[in-house]
């Protein structure tokens, strides 16, 4: 771990406001695919000064009786419209340190009884074991059950010195094995738009990742670009002028190089369609496009990603790079990627200066 981003994370996230008191879910619905969050004390790893880009949340620890009466409220006004539930926590809905295995049980027993055919857990690898995988095996039966994990990318310095994510890439390989053996699913979430490269280094670093997962007999990937979350490390850096979101362009592009294979099992999510805000202001950064663009392109990801099939997407995708547009957002990325891949050293020393500043030369620096 890199002690000083570690350090600058948990100084930022010292300022972050406990979650509101008087919701213990966090519900997202689009067309058939609703999400629902538990409000946990929050996760382990971003309490130990991980993850610059991410900002679950944390509040308290959660009153059982009182989320289970929310759950069954938002199950019910649901009720047959929902093909696809993902449930997700705080940090990760399988660490018992946030949700209890009573209530995970709990939570579980409410959902299989709603009748919802695909169950999403949004959780961290290391909370994955065989035993908690036996449990959910036996608490959802007939169920298709997929596991949703972020990996983010399987460059290790990149890990370590931006993102401050460690990753041991064979124990990734193994939970994946390991969930097949249960009948389950994998989906692995990764990020494009990593800070201080250039466009087509950062388009690398993505299609790299893509690969090794798709190697790995990871069954879907979905591609975050990148969001500017507030009270985080990346939403202080932005402040300082040291970093911006990618264009959503670039998003197109890397659609635009995949292979039929990849192309049939990767998808977009959080393209601008939403955001985080705590009032006052702070409220997500998203990826950058303009308000001509913008209304090309939040249509074209919800469809790609409602619409799985081989030629729908290779349509959408000639079709948007071809379209005629009023401005030249598309463009200016394009020529971008020209100036091949490369990484921005001195802008990243100069973030690393301002990082210093900001935890005043801790003694772990």
């Amino acid at each position: 771990m890199d002690k000083l981003i570690q350090t600058a994370n948990i100084k930022i996230r010292s300022d972050r406001p406990l979650d509101p008191p008087g919701q213990s879910i966090v519900v997202f619905q689009q067309e058939n695919f609703l999400q629902m969050t538990f409000q946990t004390q929050g996760c382990r790893f971003s309490a130990g000064g991980s993850c610059s880009m991410c900002n679950y949340g944390y509040g308290r620890e959660p009153d059982a009786d009182r989320l289970m009466n929310e759950l069954h409220k938002v199950l019910h006004a649901c009720e047959n419209r929902i093909e696809t539930i993902l449930l997700g926590a705080s940090g990760s809905f399988l660490d018992e340190k946030e949700i209890s295995q009573s209530l995970r049980n709990q939570i579980l027993r409410a959902v299989f009884q709603s009748g919802i055919p695909q169950i999403i857990i949004e959780t961290h690898y290391k909370s994955i074991s065989d035993s908690v995988l036996h449990h959910i095996s036996q608490l959802l039966p007939g169920r298709s059950i997929e596991l949703e994990v972020g990996l983010e990318t399987v460059n290790p310095w990149i890990g370590e010195h931006i993102l401050n994510k460690h990753i041991d890439l064979l124990e990734f390989e193994m939970m994946i094995a390991a969930a097949h053996s249960y009948g389950m699913t994998v989906t692995v979430n990764l990020l494009l738009g990593i800070p201080f490269f250039t466009e087509a280094a950062q388009l690398s670093d993505t299609k790299a990742s893509i690969r090794w997962a798709i190697s790995k007999k990871a069954d879907y990937i979905i591609v975050f670009p990148l969001n500017i979350h507030p009270y985080t490390l990346f939403e202080w850096l932005y402040q300082k002028g040291r970093i911006q979101p990618p264009s959503l362009w670039l998003a197109v592009r890397l659609l635009s190089e995949l292979d039929d294979f990849e192309l049939e099992h990767v998808s977009m999510a959080w393209y601008g369609n939403r955001s985080m805000d705590y009032g006052e202001g702070r409220t997500s950064i998203l990826p950058q496009s303009c308000s001509i663009c913008r209304n090309t392109l939040l249509p074209f990801f919800e469809a790609f990603y409602i619409n799985r099939d081989l030629k729908n997407r290779k349509r959408q995708i000639a079709n948007l790079l071809h379209s005629s547009l009023s401005c030249n957002c598309r463009e200016e990325v394009f020529r971008k990627l020209s100036a091949g891949p490369g990484f921005f050293e001195s802008e990243y020393q100069a973030a690393r200066h301002d990082m210093k500043g900001l935890v005043k030369k801790d003694e772990c620096v």
